[in-house]
């Protein structure tokens, strides 16, 4: 027919794939709109070519980023991890209303042998990683109209070294944050939690540049998960303090 080309496949008609470039979210009127204009250009077969093709845009775009950005989630998943470990430890003190060095001697503990955990972690998971390139010749897995002629895989093979280097290195210095916060005011943790609230929304905003999420949405979801972990850390150290009636200092 006249709305599709010779070889029947996919409508003669191109539409536009969403511009992902930048992170912004997926605009759904946009997508309405074109979906209606496939429908009336080409009817149900071009609806559903024109939700492929949108589809396929996005993961290449998304897959696109993460291209230049492989150190960049290293130090993502060492920070979040450094930091809110490190906010447990201090609510879990507060909460307990055990004396004040504590918390500082309990995070420094957690942030050298919690860090190398996780570092060692991603050095593991890195390496498999690696494994598994070499041994499937990089062969995609993610989506089948996205081939590994479309971008060079290689790039994405992370040194193992290098990506447990950047963990480690994020995971202190981000976990430094609660820590520091509390001996500038041991007696507010109000100071300790707003501080590291700002540390896990620039966490979260920088994250969102790795999904089709708002970066003030993703920075708000890390915001909450933190806070909550620390939530249940200071209500289970109040309660063992009542419990086990641990003597103020």
């Amino acid at each position: 027919s006249a709305g599709f080309s010779a070889d029947a496949r996919e409508p003669s008609v191109r539409f536009a794939p969403l511009d992902l470039s930048e992170g912004t979210p997926v605009d759904r009127q946009e997508c309405n709109v074109a979906t209606d204009l496939a429908h009336h250009t080409c009817g149900d077969i071009g609806v559903q070519l024109d939700r492929e093709h949108r589809q396929t845009s996005t993961i290449r775009a998304i897959f696109a980023r993460g291209l230049h950005g492989s150190d960049l989630r290293d130090w993502l998943y060492g920070a979040t991890n450094g930091t809110i470990t490190t906010l447990v430890i201090v609510a879990g003190v507060i909460g307990a209303d055990l004396p004040t060095m504590v918390a500082p001697v309990l995070g420094l503990a957690n942030l050298f042998a919690n860090g190398f955990t996780t570092a060692a972690r991603r050095y593991a998971n890195t390496k498999l990683a690696r494994n598994n390139y070499d041994r499937s010749h990089a062969k995609p897995v993610w989506a089948e109209d996205v081939t590994a002629k479309d971008y060079d895989l290689s790039r994405c093979v992370r040194s193992p070294m290098q990506a447990a280097l950047n963990t480690f290195a994020a995971f202190i210095l981000c976990g430094l944050v609660p820590l520091i916060a509390y001996l500038l005011a041991p007696t507010k943790l109000s100071v300790c939690v707003v501080a590291t609230a700002c540390a896990f929304f620039t966490i979260g905003a920088v994250k969102s540049r790795y999904s089709l999420t708002a970066w003030w949405r993703s920075g708000l979801d890390t915001v909450f998960l933190g806070m909550g972990a620390a939530a249940l850390a200071y209500a289970a150290g109040h309660t063992l303090r009542l419990l086990i009636d641990i003597p103020t200092p």
